[in-house]
């Protein structure tokens, strides 16, 4: 399986929320209405890695809507490796929205329920609020080939929030995608 070693957390037992998001070479978070106009096969298969780890994938419930999340998000390949190391076939989805639980009180469940993995697929709102609570460990970002020029949102939405410094990990270039990884 390719990018398991870039991306295997160093200590299952130390929590971690890492932030996956793509966007365009001038930081578009979506093209025609969809983050997914922006990846391409080689972000895919990083994400079925990057789910693989993870014990939740948080998610916004916009981002549910307009990318059609629906069915396993994990192929097979990915379950099998899950279950020989000890972990459930598929990760556990929480949608977030503003109408359920507000996020800190969510993060604190999950941390009272012993999640130490968590994946935050976005959107845009969801990774400023986490960003604002000060919550990201890690974030993957895949750069995708396009110019979209000025309108779409960022891939980073809400209030501002105090600037912080994250260190580079590394840098894999696919095909015409980069991935970065970056961690506090």
């Amino acid at each position: 399986m390719k990018y398991v070693d870039e991306y295997a957390p160093a200590d299952r037992s130390v929590p971690m929320l890492r932030m996956n998001m793509v966007s365009s070479l001038d930081g578009a978070a979506w093209v025609d209405g969809r983050a997914g106009g922006l990846g391409g096969p080689a972000d895919q298969a990083l994400m079925q890695v990057l789910r693989m780890f993870a014990d939740v994938i948080l998610v916004g419930a916009g981002t549910v809507r307009v990318e059609g999340y629906q069915g396993e998000l994990i192929d097979e390949e990915h379950k099998r490796w899950r279950v020989e190391n000890g972990l459930s076939e598929l990760p556990r989805l929480e949608v977030v929205s503003r109408s359920r639980m507000p996020l800190p009180e969510l993060l604190a469940q999950l941390a009272e329920e012993g999640v130490t993995q968590i994946l935050c697929e976005g959107g845009p709102h969801l990774f400023g609020s986490l960003a604002a609570l000060d919550k990201i460990d890690e974030l993957c970002l895949t750069i995708g080939p396009l110019l979209i020029g000025p309108g779409p949102e960022r891939i980073t939405a809400g209030v501002p929030h105090t600037v912080r410094r994250m260190r580079f990990v590394h840098a894999i270039p696919d095909g015409e995608f980069l991935f970065l990884r970056y961690a506090r």
